[in-house]
Parts: C-alpha cells; structure tokens; sequence
C-alpha cells in the first residue's frame, strides 16, 4: 500500500472555552499526465483507476517543494486530504497554482493564503499548476511550488480572536497581580465585543491593558535599532558575512539609527546616526547600569566589523576591539566583571561545506581599554549570540559538524565567561530545533530560555519564537514550553530544511521581559515591515512601532542586577589542563557495553578549514571535514574513571578504545579547556542532570596520568592515509594486490587518481564502513561503527591468505577507521604545499600565539620521509582441507521433494508467525572453498526435526516485546542529508540493531507467552536449513540470485545521493568520490535496502531470505571448525562472541553462503544482523 505522509497541523477552534487539536493528513496522490489531463478531474477514484493517465506521486507533501517539468499546458494534481473532524485549516502556497477543494475553485484569503474549511474524512483536494512560460516544449518549463501550513488567526489576527487572546491575559495578570485592574478591562472588554468594535478600538484597549499598564512591563522606554538595510547573513554564516564572503569584500550601506522609544507618547527619537551610510549600529547590549551600551560597527578605514561602545545619549563613542587586516568582531555582550565577551574572526577558520567561502568567528575577551583580548572558545564553525545569564554563566550557540550532518547541528552552550566549564545545554544529536539565534533567559529562570528557531536554507536569521526548559529534557522538542503564539498547542519536531519557508508570524531578536512576555522584532505576514512587537504567552501580538525603516533589537530601558562574578579558574602560568571522567559507562553513550569492555581513550584534536579551504570530499572520501592529530591514549580504571593531563586551548575529541584499540563510540564533537582548568564529567554523552557517582572514583585517588604518545614521536601530527596506511598495504598486501588480476583491488599503486586521491587509497577505502561527513544526528549506538563492521577487519581477522598483520599494522588500521579514513594529514599537503595555504597556515598560527598563548602548528610533520617499505610473503602456510563426502549428500531432488516441510502460524502476543517444519537428516557443513574460519568441514546430525520461521522477524512483531526499540536508519553517502538515511524502522521490515542477548531475550518472553520452546537456531541448524538439501554456496546454484536474494548489487548505488531533501544521484553523474560500496555489478534485483521480507522466492522448505535482506544471529559462539555440538559453543557464554549467518543487502554473493560466518559481539547490535526463531522439538 503507498506509504501515507502524516502532518500534524494544529489548530485552534473555539469550543466554549476549550481548545482541541485536530490533524489532516495527506492520503494518496496522484500527478496528471500533461498531454492528456486538461482539466479538473474531480475524482480520486477515476485517477487511481488510470494508470496510464494518472501517476501516483509520494513527492506532494506538506512543507515540501514540489518541482515539475511543464511542456504540455498546465499540470493537475488530485490527492485525498483526510481530516479527523470538521474544521478549517489556513494553507500559504507559493508557485503558481490554482487550489479546488471538494469540487470548488478557492480564492485566496489574501495573496497566497487560503482557508480550507475541511470536512471529516476524505476530501478532494486539487492543484492546477499553471504553465506561464512558452518556452521549448521539449525542454520545458521548470516550476515550483510550495505547501505550508498557517494558522490565519496569527497570520491576519481577525478582532473576535484578538479579544480572546486579551482576555485570556488579562485573567492571568488578574490572578497573578492584585493590584492590576482586571475586573474593568473584562468589563471593557465586554463592551467591545458586544458592541462589534473596530480593529482601531481593539487595538488601543490591548495596548493600554497590555502594555501601559501591564505589571510585567516595567519600563517606560525602549531602546531600539532603525536600518535601511533589512538583509540578514544566511544561516550558516556569521555576522562577518555582511562585508566579506569568497574572498571578496563588500560594503553596503545600513543608514542605521539608534532610538528610544516612548511607549506612553508612542514616539520615538533618534539619540545617534552615523554620518556615514556605510556604519551599522548592530548587536545592541545595554549596560547594566542602563547608561550606555555596546554595538557591532563598522570601521569604514578598514572596512571590519568592530566593537564600540557609546552613551546612551549618543556621546562618548570609543571602539574597543583592535583592527586586524579582514578580521571582524561582532556580538559583544558585558560580563559582570565588566570585561567584553564577543565573537570575531580571528581563528581565521572558514565553513568547509561551502569550501571556506564564509569565515567562522569563535568567542573572545577583552577588557573595557581594548587590551587583555584572548580566545575563549576553540570551534570548528560559528559561535552566535553570547548572553549573561542571572547566575553568571554565559549561554551561546554553536554550530558544529565533526564527522556529522551540517544542517541541524546549532547547539545551545554555557560556560563560565573564563571559558571554563563548557557545557552543552540544549539540542545536543538532535535534528531538530535546525537552529537557535539570540537565545536568552527567561528571567528568573535559570533552566528556560526563549530562542529563534529556524532552518540551515531558506528564510535567514527569522524564525519561531520557541520557549524552552532543559528541566523538561534537552532534546529535540522534549524542552519545549511554548511557540508564541501557539497557546496550549503542542509543537512538533518537525525535521525539514527550509524550516521557515512560506512560514508566518516571523520574529527576531526576542527580549525576554518574564515568562510570559517578550519583546521582539516581528513580521506578522508579507505585507508588513519588520515592526517593534509585545508578544505574549496568551497569543496577543501587540504592535509598538513601525516605520519606513526595519525596526530591530527592542531592549527595554531599565537597569538590571549585575549577576554574580565567577571568579576566574584559569592558571595561565599552567601548561596544560586536566580531565576526569568519573565513569565512562554512565550515560547512554555505551549504553549496554559490558563494565570492562573499555581499556583505554584515544584523544585527537581537529585542524579546522582556513579561509577558501575545505569541501565535501576535500581531506578524504565519505570522510571528515577537518585534517585530524592523535594526542594520545590513556588507559582507563577498573571502575570507568580515568583522570589524565590534557592540552589547553584545543578542540579535543575523545574515543572509548576496547582491548583491540577499536572505538566504541565516536564522540563527533569536541570537548575545550582552558588553561589549569580542571575539567570533569559523569561519563559519555551523559545529561547535564546527570548526578555524578556517589562512590570515590580510583582514578580520583591518583595524579592525572600523561597521554601516551601514538608513535614515538612526541608531538602530535596530521593523520593521513600516506604515512600510516599505505606502508601497512605494502608490507602485507601489495605482493597479491598489484594490478596484475583485475578482480582484486590494487594496492600499489600509489599514484593520484580520481580527486587527486591515490588509486590505492580508492581501492582500500570501500571495504571501511565509516560515518563519512553526513551521519545520523541522533546519538549512535555504541559500536554502530565498530571496525568490526568493516569488511577490511573481518577479511583480515579470518586469516586471508596466511597474511599476519603485526600489532603496529593492526594500530594504524584500526584507528584509520575510526577517524573516518582521512586521506590528507595536512592542508598543506591537500594543497600541494601552495604558498596561498602557508600563508594562511602562517597567520592563523601567530593568532593563537597571540591571543591564545599556544603554540599549535597543525601543519606540523615528522621530517622524515614517508617510507614503502617492501612487501613480506606471509609465513603461515594456508592449509588446504579435504572435501568430506557423505553417502546421500547432498539431498537428490526426490528427496529434497519429499522431505518439504509444513507450516503453521504460531502465535505469540496476539501475531502471528509463519513456522516451517524443517526436517532431521545428515549434512556436510562449513566449505573448503569459502573462508578459512569455514573449515574443516564436518558431518553434522540434525537428530530431531524443528520448527523454523519461514521469514526474519520485522519491526513489527520485535516491537510486541520491546515497544521503544527503534531499527533506525542505513546512513546514506555524500552530502546534504536531512535524515538520518533510508528507514530501516518501518513495521514491515526486518528487526536489525538487534544484540544476540536482545534476540535471545524476546526467545524467552515469546517462549512464557507461547509455553514453547523458542531459541535461536544454532550454526548448524541454521546451515542445515539454509542449505535446503544442497552442498552448493546456494540452493539455487549457479543462478543469478535476483530473484532469490536481497544482496549488494547494482541497487547499492542508490546509497549515493545528493542535494538538499537528497535523493538518489543519476548513474551517469556517480564518481568514485560518491558511489563506491563493492557490488556484483551483473545483476540489480531493484530493492537496496530491505523494505521488507518474504519478497523473494523461497528456498524448498519454504524459508525466505536465508541468504541476504539482512543476516541472522545464531545460537553459537564463533569456535574454530570443525563443528562440534556438544563443545561448549552453544551454552550461552555472554562473553563470547557469537555467529550471523547468510549476508545481507550490503554483502556480495560470496559473503552470505550458506556456510559464511561473521563474529560479533553478543551485547553488539549490527546494522545489518536481525534474527529468526526455531521451536525446539
């Protein structure tokens, strides 16, 4: 059936004094064929019933742009709009169209708003896309439109709902404020509506009871910013982009003018205006005496963003900050020791994602004088918008992507303003809230704030205004209070790019007054101007100022409490910093990894893009963004605690290492201290609620240990794949792997190939799953990357033609991977030593001397050259294993015939499940041809019949016994991702992420519910049954498996995508830079990843998908072969590590036989292991 797109649109609707919530969602939806429909049609039911004319389409959805091709006319849509009752939902739509509901031609609201009164159930809803172009018919004309939600009460406030919103917030005030006089506004109010009073009238009650007279507003005036100039830097930049972006410069003019507004005359006067157009009076922050004030200006010598601060009456302007050549300071905000925080440009690091076209400013001090400037933060991407908080901590956004999607990654920080105690408070691996600007605190909130949220594209800076809480959660929507306006409404994470596209009201720069009330810059709708606006909690927005000018950053005029001074922790005679972790198990970070599965940590530091550096795929392939340093490993406690020396001033990123050195978790951020900064936290990814351990950590009981060096080197430098891989595939690999036989990767050859990447490096890095640039959002689950995933280990670990791999060749491998495959170690090496980058290389070096007193040189390498060392024959000899024969195996067909099985439905929790009778006999199993971990092979009795599921179980029925598990997602390659990749989580589709202790735990509960037996089948079971009779790798020989099995074939391309909303890249635009997961390149059996089970054809005792869609835990534990039963392997030992059987859709042929094995594990969940049951006999 068509997957159905469900939108959540709340709404308000009178009902006594009630408010519900009613929903509509999009059934299905069809496109007309242009040469054919020429006209309404009026009827689903016709379009369903005519394919050929009409086309089903899952890509008309609520908040997403439709494009189209027009060459034939105008182009009709027809779709089922489903309501829960009846009600009216406001619609904006933009493009060009025509709208019909029901079988009646709707007229816009105003301009492209519309109003559709829905009805209960089903309603025909139709567009009409009108062609206004004549151009080429064969090319056609491209058009777009765009459907989104709006609620018309806020849009264009009618005076019936503006009286109800008055209302409510006078009741409010009423029961709060004794002394507020709420009985003679209800009655005043009362009037108005009975006498069907005008907007005018309504308006002017609202601003006397509301504003004049509101307890909650405590000041007379409000100071305030008039532009000219109403644009905004995207939302990705920072404030610098106003003058320079590209490497170009830029000099607009803003004819701005600072004012005070008088809110009982309701004027306002200009109190100072540059003479020169070209100034700006932005980032407005008033002292806390209220008699003068911060600004961003411009210095139009130098034509850089520079920090000034003036009285309130527009005299004494002095600039603060020091002029750099192309730097800019921006954002500043006082401290209560009255030192400067704001943001500048002098890292010098740029945006990757757009090739270092924008220029990233980090947060720096400075005294009042203009001296003591340093670095307080050390980030890879934009810092925005620092703000005193009433307890003396500073909150600020910041924007990261370490490894991760770029597009969502805005999260709230705080801080000492020393820079100390850094933490995240807000929307840490969450999609959604895309972004955050001028958050602030609700005052006398410490744990709420009120921020802008908007998209990553799109609408710039302008947004929701969105109250929040991290006492409620710190994910995602958990922290929301409120959308203002949006009373009693629910706000709904709803993940999309262009968040703010066709979206209104809009605000800007909220100023908190309480919880209750905020001042703001507001678009209430196109038409308008940005205004001064009172907004409330009670949906009233009350305007207070407009004019020919943009009207922005309302402050009121009035003193505030100077917080509390935090006394400054840093000890800049310190050469270091120290961290402690108490536990690294606490938090869900390694949820569910054993205690003492954690031996070490591995720290590395980033070395961000410079300015017009950087790219997609510019230091690696599906790699990071930033060139990466290993500063160390340190081991850890028994008890997860470990406290150890760390560097100062560095972005530094931390790796729990198992016994192998192999990462259980990726951090994908960074973590900074300051200097004699002691540094401390509960575990990994833990909550900032988290309480820390009651019990003394052993590491708290010794001095902070010294990281252990990678190499014998002592100093860190860049990891690439020249120095530390390449030797390793030469000593080991290259004597097999040269070139000379076409079907194995080549890795000799050295030389540049496609992006200026080694041909050898192409061949190696495909067998590596990795994150790439652009993964899941959401925290991963631990090991979700573990090296023991990759193809490249576990070819290795099986013994791969006798070659030993020593321990320093396993180091370099392992921790290649869990960086993310970096190619480059440098950017000068990615630059081909240019003198552009060592300039650029030069000076971004003396600002940290400068104004971090760290001599930090990223571009720092051993002298010594790269060495290839020569290739070493391996000395273990590979033993060549006898087929075993067994008289009657394999199975003759006739007995294959005759031993097909039965079926029934076993029920277990109200499902039900399709068992197979599988039949008792005798068999060869394991390979002499496959891997070396599949021999010898051994004959092995099958002494009683069982009964096995004829599919995988699905989300669905997994779900019946753990209702919170969640499959996920399967990361998809390359660039801008706005999910977490292709559904894995759908009812239909096989369980995965699913450890062996999980499948086993739904086996006993399945087992109480059925009064049955229910396990896991073992090895043997397992082969036996997947064999079906046959000695072969499949049942179904030599054939093509297209029709058999779900495996890596052509269809993996579709991993490959791109653009925003990506979508699959065209054969013939794919490169090996975005499309290389080996495949069999002969067959494309249409499906990538599983979208479900049972649809391919069946072996002959009717089990679907024993080989590929995903594969399968055993009972048993991975033991060297020969089988035996009763050796132990099947007792349920926790600690060791168990077989999946039959590949999956990621594996070739030749990795899901019926005899390949794969260890993982037994607490590890596999992105692509789910389980099937047997019924013991």
């Amino acid at each position: 059936m068509h997957a159905r797109k469900l939108l959540v649109l709340t709404v308000l609707l009178m009902l006594s004094s009630s408010l519900r919530a009613q929903t509509c969602h999009f059934g299905d939806v069809y496109v007309g064929d242009q040469s054919q429909v020429k006209d309404w049609t009026g009827s689903i039911e016709e379009a369903r019933a005519n394919p050929d004319v009409w086309r089903q389409d899952d890509r008309v959805q609520i908040s997403r742009k439709y494009s189209a091709t027009l060459r034939n006319g105008d182009l009709y849509l027809i779709g089922d709009l489903v309501a829960d009752q009846d009600y009216v939902q406001g619609l904006n739509v933009s493009g060009p169209v025509k709208l019909r509901l029901n079988g009646e031609v709707l007229q816009p609201v105003q301009t492209t708003f519309y109003s559709l009164s829905l009805r209960r159930g089903s309603n025909v809803f139709e567009l009409q896309v009108i062609n206004k172009a004549k151009g080429d018919k064969k090319k056609g004309n491209r058009t777009d439109f765009f459907l989104t939600p709006a609620d018309l009460n806020y849009v264009f406030t009618p005076v019936g709902k503006k009286i109800e919103y008055a209302r409510r917030a006078i009741e409010f005030l009423g029961k709060q404020y004794s002394t507020y006089p709420a009985s003679k506004y209800l009655r005043q109010l009362a009037k108005l509506e009975s006498n069907n009073a005008s907007d005018d009238d309504v308006e002017a009650f609202r601003y006397e009871a509301l504003v004049i007279n509101n307890p909650e507003v405590n000041f007379e005036k409000i100071l305030f910013r008039a532009s000219k100039n109403g644009g905004m830097p995207a939302n990705w930049q920072g404030n610098a982009n106003y003058l320079r972006s590209r490497g170009q410069e830029r000099q607009p003019n803003f004819e701005d003018e600072l004012r005070i507004l008088d809110l009982k005359s309701k004027s306002s006067e200009t109190v100072y205006q540059p003479k020169d157009k070209r100034e700006c009076l932005m980032d407005l922050n008033l002292h806390y005496d209220a008699d003068k004030l911060l600004f961003t200006g411009i210095d139009t010598e130098s034509n850089t963003q520079q920090i000034y601060e003036i009285n309130l009456d527009g005299s004494g302007k002095r600039k603060i900050t020091p002029t750099l050549a192309e730097v800019d300071h921006y954002s500043a905000t006082y401290l209560p020791n009255d030192k400067l925080l704001f943001c500048s440009t002098t890292p010098l690091n740029a945006v990757p994602c757009v090739s270092g076209n924008d220029y990233v400013g980090n947060l720096y001090e400075i005294n009042p004088d203009g001296s003591g400037m340093r670095q307080i933060t050390f980030d890879q991407e934009n810092d925005w918008y620092p703000w005193v908080m009433e307890n003396g901590r500073v909150m600020f956004c910041r924007w990261e992507y370490t490894d991760n999607a770029h597009y969502f990654t805005r999260i709230l920080m705080q801080m000492n303003p020393d820079g100390t105690n850094l933490r995240s408070i807000y929307g840490s691996n969450s999609f959604w809230p895309n972004t955050m600007f001028y958050a602030k605190q609700i005052p006398g909130k410490t744990s709420q704030f009120a921020a802008i949220c908007s998209g990553h594209h799109g609408v710039s800076r302008a947004g929701e205004l969105i109250v929040f809480d991290t006492a409620k959660g710190e994910f995602e929507a958990d922290g929301v209070v409120q959308r203002i306006p949006g009373y009693g409404k629910k706000v709904e994470p709803v993940i999309i790019d262009q968040y703010m596209k066709d979206k209104w009201p809009r605000f800007l720069h909220p100023y908190p007054l309480s919880e209750n009330y905020f001042l703001v810059s507001g678009q209430l709708n196109p038409s308008e101007r940005w205004s001064l606006y009172l907004v409330d909690r009670f949906d009233n927005m009350i305007k207070l100022a407009s004019d020919r000018k943009y009207l922005f950053e309302p402050v009121p005029l009035k003193k505030r409490e100077r917080p509390p001074m935090i006394p400054d922790r840093r000890d800049f005679e310190a050469e270091d910093a120290t961290l402690f972790i108490q536990d690294i198990y606490a938090g869900p970070g390694l949820k569910d990894v054993p205690r003492g599965s954690v031996k070490s940590l591995r720290l590395f530091t980033y070395g961000y893009a410079y300015r017009l550096h950087g790219g997609h795929a510019t230091l690696a392939v599906e790699g990071g963004w930033d060139t990466k340093r290993i500063l160390g490993t340190v081991p850890v406690e028994e008890d997860g605690s470990v406290m150890m020396s760390v560097p100062h001033s560095l972005p530094i990123s931390i790796q729990p290492l198992d016994e192998n050195g192999r990462a259980l978790q990726i951090m994908r951020s960074w973590l900074a201290a300051m200097p004699g900064e002691r540094l401390s936290c509960v575990g990994c990814h833990e909550s900032t609620r988290t309480p820390p351990p009651e019990r003394m950590a052993l590491a708290a009981r010794k001095m902070p240990q010294k990281l252990t060096p990678w190499s014998d080197i002592d100093r860190p430098y860049g990891f690439g794949f020249q120095r530390e891989v390449q030797p390793v595939l030469d000593r080991n690999c290259v004597g097999c792997h040269d070139g000379t036989e076409s079907d194995r990767p080549n890795f000799k050859d050295n030389s540049p190939g496609h992006g200026g990447f080694a041909n050898s490096y192409h061949a190696l890095h495909p067998y590596v799953r990795r994150p790439g640039p652009e993964s899941d959002m959401h925290l991963l689950r631990p090991m979700e990357y573990h090296a023991s995933t990759s193809e490249l280990i576990q070819m290795l670990e099986k013994g791969h033609h006798g070659v030993e791999i020593d321990e320093d060749g396993w180091n370099r491998l392992v921790t290649w991977i869990d960086l993310n495959v970096p190619y480059y170690a440098t950017w000068m090496q990615q630059k081909d030593n240019s003198e552009e980058t060592k300039e650029q290389a030069d000076r971004t070096l003396l600002m940290k001397n400068t104004y971090a007193c760290i001599d930090d040189d990223i571009e720092w390498m051993p002298e010594s050259p790269i060495e290839r060392p020569e290739f070493v024959k391996p000395t273990k000899v590979k033993i060549e294993h006898e087929p075993v024969q067994l008289q009657g195996w394999p199975l003759s067909e006739k007995a294959i015939r005759e031993m097909s099985t039965q079926t029934h439905d076993l029920k277990i929790n109200g499902q039900s499940i399709t068992m197979a009778k599988i039949p008792a006999g005798r068999f060869v199993m394991g390979s002499v041809s496959g891997a070396a971990d599949e021999a010898p092979q051994s004959v092995v009795d099958i002494e009683k019949p069982f009964w096995m599921s004829v599919k995988e179980i699905t989300n669905e029925q997994y779900n019946g016994f753990d209702p919170t598990h969640d499959s996920g997602a399967i990361d998809q390659q390359w660039k801008d991702h706005i999910y977490a990749g292709y559904p894995a989580n759908k009812p239909e589709m096989p369980a995965i992420r699913i450890s062996w202790q999980e499948a086993m735990a739904y086996c006993e509960w399945a087992s109480k519910k059925t009064g049955q037996n229910i396990s896991l089948p073992t090895e043997a079971q397992w082969e036996w049954a997947a064999r079906a009779g046959s000695d072969q790798p499949f049942y179904f020989g030599d054939a093509g498996f297209e029709k058999h099995a779900n495996l890596a074939d052509q269809s993996i391309g579709l991993l490959a995508v791109k653009g925003v909303d990506p979508q699959p890249i065209p054969v013939s635009q794919r490169s090996p830079t975005t499309d290389f997961v080996p495949r069999d390149t002969s067959i494309d059996d249409k499906i990538l990843t599983p979208s479900g089970t049972g649809q391919f054809t069946p072996n002959p005792w009717g089990l679907f998908d024993m080989h590929g869609n995903v594969a399968e835990w055993t009972l048993s534990d991975y033991n060297d072969y020969p089988y035996l039963a009763d050796d132990g392997r099947n007792a349920l030992n926790l600690q060791a590590r168990k077989v999946a059987r039959g590949g999956s859709w990621y594996d070739r042929p030749h990795r899901a036989t019926a005899s390949y094995r794969l260890p993982y594990q037994s607490h590890q969940k596999v992105f692509n292991v789910g389980f099937r049951i047997i019924v013991k006999p």
